[in-house]
This record gives C-alpha cells, structure tokens and sequence, in this order.
C-alpha cells in the first residue's frame, strides 16, 4: 500500500474556519474532502490503493506540495495540491509548483518524454472559486509539461487537451495574459524574452514562476515541432544578471532539451498517423482537424457515392494542351501561328494525361518533405472529409496494405507494387523539372533514403527500397504522412466499413457540448429570443429517447447563426449570433422531419398538433411557402418541456419591452 505525504503547513490551511465553511457549502466536511483527494487519486493510478494522508514536515518543499511514496518508500509520484482558498488567484499553480520542481531539474533528457523533474507531477486543484482566463491558461501549460491534473470540483472548462502545436498553444494562452515577455514566435523561431524577469538587473520575487508557466511548455513544443529555439540573449544576460534557482533550473532544461537527438526524422508523437474524427453532426469535427493542422500542409478531398480509385489517386483524362503540327506553308486561318524556324504551327488540341487527385498529390509532397528535410520531416496532411459516404475499399484498393503502419518508425509495415500508369507519373514526379507547362513541385533535390525502414525487404527489381520507392515501382507511406478523416454518424452510408478497414484507423469522438457562444433562436418579435444550448439539450433527448442513439442528435454547429440579437450595436469584427425563425426551419425543421422523425412514424409528441394529429413539415411555412408559421413553430418548441421544467416559449413582458433574451 502507497503512502500520501503532504505538509503540516497544508493540514492547518485546511483547519482555517473560512476553508471548513467553504467545502461545507459544497457539502463536505473536512474528512469527506480528504476521502475524496484519496478517491480521485487513486481513480487515477489504482494500483496506489491510498488510504490516508501522512502530514509531516518536508525537506525543500513548498506548503502545497507533496509526495506518494511505495510499500518500499520509494517516490512515486510528486503531488501539487491547489487549496480549497488561496490568498491571490492571479499565481494560480504557477507560484504553488514552480519553486518545488526548480529544485528536481536535472537536466537529463534522454527520449521525448520531455519529463521536467524525476518523477510525474499530479496536479490536484481544491479551489473552491470558479478559475480566471488566466488561471486555466496556466492549467493549459501543466498538461503541455506532462502534468496530469485532477479537478476536485468537476469543472467544465475547456482545458485545451486538443493542443499539440506551439501555435495553438499561443492562440489559446495569449488573448488572456501577456506572454509576449516570455517569448515570441517568428519565422518558425521560438525567441525566449527577458521582459518579465527585468532582464536580470535586479532581484525578482514571483516572476520566475509566471514566466516558467508560459516558458516551459513554449520549450517543449518547439522541440516536437523541430522549431529552432533562440535563447542566446537570454542565456547571456542571466550569466551577467542577478542569480535566481528558479531560472538556473530553466536554463539548464532548456539546455538538455536543446542537446537531445530524437530519432531523425521521426514522426509527430503527439498525433495518430491515421485518424477519423466522428460523431454526430454540428460537433465541429472539421473544425478541430482545422485547428490541428494550423500552418501546416493540408491537401482536402470528400468522399461521395461516386467517388472511386481514379478519383481518389489519379487517371489519364482528356486535356487541351498545345501541339506542334508540321505542315507546308500556306494560308492559315482559325487564329494559328506559323513558326517559319522549323516548318510547324502551334495548335490547341485534345490530349490525354495523367492527372494527379488528392492522394497523390498528398503522397509525393510527403516524400518531397521526408527526402529533403534535414531534422523531422515537416509533416503532410491528407484530410477526407465524410469518409463514410464513399466506398472505402474501392476507393482506397490495394492501398489499404499501406495503412498498416509500424509502430516504431511509422513507415507503411507492407509495401506494394504500383501499376504501371501510377510509376511513370511518380518516377517523372520526382525526376523532371517540368510537369507539362508548369514548374514541377514534387522534384527532389535529394534521394530517398529509406533502406531500413522495412525489416527484411528485398526488392523484385533487383534494386533497393530507397530507388524502388524514387522510381515508383514501390508504393509505401513516409511517416510524415497523415491521413485523417471525418465521419458524421447521422449519414446511412451506403458502402458500410468493414471491421478490418476501420482496425487500421485511430478514433476521435466529438462529443455534444456546449460552445459557450451564447446563440440564440428567434420565434417573433413579441417572445423573448430562445437559448440555442438549451434547445439542443431538450430536442437532443426526444431524439435520444426516439432512437436510443446518439448518432442523429445536433451538435452545437449543426446550425449556424445568419444575423444579430443586436444588429444595432454590432462591430465589424462581431459575428452572427441569432438563428432566425426561417433558417431554424429551413436547417434545424427540415433534418428532423426529413432524417429523424419519418424513420420512427413522426411518434414524439413534438411532431403533433394539439390534437394529436401529425404535423406535416409544410405547416411550417404560411402559405406563400416563404415565410414562416409561428404558430406551428411556437407550438413545437412549447412541446419541448418535461414535468420540471420551464417552457423554451415566454412572451415579452409588457411591463419590461427591453427584455432581450431568457437566460
């Protein structure tokens, strides 16, 4: 059985009379609380199997840190207990953690691990008050370092688990505090400033611990992004500047990350090679592959019933291209030019050529970045769009071999041959200048380099994996090749994905949530203005309870607003924010009465009238067929409440016109 240790210092906070009448209005009582620390920890790591906390005084630790330690005292696990209360939020987890790890830097950095001290870090926030911007900012930054954070109090925030780039990191973290003093970001090199810590030139108190709260994971992620680390003016003025322990342990990190040879070329451990992205429609599926590959290369394609092999990778297909025609001179008409040098004239004529889809496009510029890069290779994203509407066997065919990836290295376990069409396009891909009038984009400037990237190869050419793959007579994916698709539940596919097609995929589920944006639903102008989440938490559940599935319930984004709650004091930079009645029935009205409800009878009780007949989509609209049917509107919504709950319809006050919305 493991030990927990934590300060005597901590033990008499948790004394303190406003912290007993703060955990009681959460309804604990100070052993039920500790109950619950040991609970969730050891939800966490089982095996620790905690039963009680040890207080006692720790050698060079902080009052909010502590340790778990082994049946044979052996540390386990440091620990960071964010208190029920603290006297200042704006060092949140910064001015807790920070002077604790400065003192277990050691610079080893031996893999990718990026581990900052010698063993993990648990975070374990007790706070009893909601968290600021920048407060979750800094929780953002733990996750990045490795830390794994628990949440006494469940909270909702958006904790950014989906950032894996330097990028998202900055556009996440700095509308909310100023990280500009930390480092910056410019021409794929990450700059560590001095601004916050004075540039050395005096004593400093809490800055350090701000500053390593942005700085650390900044370091981290343009290691695994390859993105070129300035730290010269910085490391030059700290050896001439005031000494700091906390800083010294920064620099010596950042020194060994800096040192450390990951395996060349080597791909993105932070994302799955091939990745499908689903779930029901509106939950922002292609709006998160968006977001991930952020200032990277993407090629898009989507999937469609007639969408095949050829369309996918690439067919000969008619084209107009200009054509020297020999010819005697004479009169010539129909616009051609004579070339009197060599007796011939130029004329637009139909050929047929070789034409390169997404996959194809997508394959040679990731050995083009793999051949030629001299750290990691930059990597390549094939992104399909509803790859569930097409027939994936016949559009993947033999290429469904290469989606068995080595573990290791991340190259394609099992090459293939290429027809003939599809070596000649690849061979002259990487080989000619030109491709037709156009300069060539996919011609290396180095060979591949790839000889023992499949263990055992021998190649049926008499040549070797590396000029077999140049020369096209091989087919295998680099590791800097990703393929990531999304797929919307709701769709009946027509061509359903076989078990072993979809073993060879990762699997992201985008759940339903709430995007916080505050949308609104207009009925008319005598009702107060509807919540959107709201809406979509009550028709959610008659879908739900209609079909016992998910999969044809709406996302946040299924529909999107097309003007103002208040189109007076908007700026330019606002963005809609109010679904009008036409297009809530136009979106919303149509998908229920069209892909849900006709399949289960129209048997929910918001599909009648109050006489319990069924309500026709065409009810909808007044008979103009253009504008909308309030009524039957404002009857639908009216049907969407249970036995506790208000109704989504409330007509405004006379008393308060103003009123704007129902909160």
């Amino acid at each position: 059985m493991a030990t927990f240790i934590l300060t005597d210092e901590f033990k008499r906070i948790l004394e303190k009379q406003e912290i007993i009448d703060g955990l009681a209005q959460k309804g604990y009582n100070i052993n039920d609380f500790t109950n619950e620390i040991l609970h969730r920890i050891n939800k966490f790591d089982a095996n620790l199997n905690l039963k009680s906390i040890a207080y006692h005084s720790l050698q060079d630790s902080d009052t909010y840190i502590g340790i778990i330690l082994d049946e044979f005292l052996n540390k386990q696990y440091n620990v960071c207990v964010i208190p029920p209360k603290l006297g200042t939020r704006s060092g949140f987890l910064s001015q807790q953690i920070f002077g604790f790890i400065s003192n277990l830097i050691n610079g080893q950095q031996t893999s990718e691990s990026y581990t900052l001290c010698d063993k993990p870090v648990i975070i374990i926030n007790c706070m009893i008050d909601s968290l600021t911007n920048s407060a979750i900012c800094n929780v953002i930054g733990a996750k990045i370092m490795g830390f794994k954070y628990i949440d006494i109090f469940n909270r909702t925030e958006d904790f950014g688990n989906s950032i894996s780039t330097l990028t998202e990191f900055v556009n996440t973290v700095s509308p909310h505090k100023d990280i500009s003093k930390d480092f910056s970001l410019s021409n794929n090199t990450l700059v560590i400033n001095t601004q916050r810590l004075k540039n050395f030139t005096t004593s400093l108190t809490n800055e350090p611990y701000y500053f390593a709260i942005n700085a650390y994971p900044a370091i981290i992620l343009a290691k695994k992004e390859e993105i070129k680390i300035d730290s010269k003016d910085f490391e030059e003025k700290f050896a001439k500047g005031k000494s700091n322990k906390n800083i010294q342990a920064f620099v010596t990190f950042l020194k060994a990350l800096k040192a450390v040879n990951f395996s060349n070329k080597s791909t993105d451990i932070a994302n799955p090679l091939q990745q499908i992205t689903y779930g029901a429609p509106g939950t922002g599926k292609s709006h998160e592959i968006k977001k991930k590959t952020a200032r990277k290369s993407v090629i898009r394609t989507t999937f469609h019933p007639d969408s095949d092999y050829s369309t996918f990778i690439g067919a000969y297909k008619p084209v107009m291209e200009e054509a020297d025609i020999r010819v005697v001179p004479v009169v010539l008409n129909n616009g051609a030019s004579f070339d009197q040098t060599n007796g011939t004239l130029k004329e637009k004529r139909i050929s047929y050529k070789f034409v390169k889809q997404a996959f194809l496009k997508a394959y040679l510029s990731a050995w083009k970045k793999y051949a030629e890069a001299e750290g990691r290779a930059d990597p390549q994203y094939l992104v399909i769009e509803e790859i569930n509407r097409g027939n994936c066997a016949q559009i993947f065919g033999d290429l469904f071999q290469l989606l068995d990836r080595n573990d290791k290295n991340g190259f394609s376990t099992y090459p293939i041959d290429a027809d003939t069409d599809l070596q000649k396009e690849i061979q002259n891909a990487f080989k000619e200048e030109k491709d037709g009038e156009s300069d060539n984009p996919y011609k290396l400037s180095k060979d591949i380099d790839v000889e023992s990237a499949v263990e055992g190869y021998v190649s049926n050419y008499g040549s070797s994996l590396s000029k077999d793959i140049q020369e096209g007579r091989v087919l295998l994916f680099p590791p800097n090749l990703y393929i990531w698709a999304t797929m919307n539940t709701s769709d009946q596919s027509l061509f359903p994905m076989d078990s072993a097609f979809k073993r060879r995929w990762d699997w992201q589920y985008m759940p339903i949530k709430d995007a916080k944006l505050r949308w609104k639903i207009e009925l008319s102008g005598i009702y107060v203005k509807i919540d959107w989440w709201e809406f979509l938490k009550r028709i959610n559940k008659v879908v739900a309870d209609l079909t016992t599935s998910e999969d044809k319930q709406l996302g946040y984004f299924f529909c999107q607003p097309d003007s103002f709650i208040d189109s007076e004091n908007k700026s330019d930079d606002d963005k809609y924010d109010l679904i009008t009645a036409k297009h809530f029935v136009d979106k919303v009205i149509f998908y229920l009465w069209n892909d849900v409800f006709k399949d289960y009878a129209f048997d929910a009780s918001c599909c009648k009238d109050g006489n319990g007949k069924e309500v026709l989509f065409a009810q909808f609209y007044n008979e103009d067929g253009k504008s909308v049917n309030t009524e039957t509107l404002k009857h639908f919504l009216e049907t969407l409440q249970s036995e506790n709950e208000p109704s989504l319809v409330k007509e405004i006050s006379t008393e308060n016109q103003d009123e704007p919305e129902a909160e």
